[in-house]
């Protein structure tokens, strides 16, 4: 699924909320750096789902990731603790 969705390259996205789905597959993999890059990228494509991001337990392990607290700071989300 991952393949599927990265083949269009970043400028090209197949599917709506495809960054939040990337962020998603990648948070479950624990891929800490592709899973904060695709959370960037759901914020900078402003797309909805980025305002689960603080309640998703997907992301429970990066919830005292100061990188992730950035992130959710970036798309005017506060933390959950």
């Amino acid at each position: 699924e991952i393949a599927r969705l990265e083949g269009g390259g970043e400028g090209r996205f197949a599917v709506p909320a495809q960054a939040s789905f990337l962020a998603s597959k990648y948070a479950r993999l624990g891929d800490r750096d592709k899973a904060l890059h695709w959370i960037g990228v759901a914020i900078d494509r402003r797309e909805d789902i980025v305002l689960h991001l603080p309640t998703y337990p997907e992301y429970d392990w990066l919830r005292d990731d100061p990188a992730f607290d950035r992130a959710l700071a970036r798309a005017g989300l506060s933390p959950v603790k």
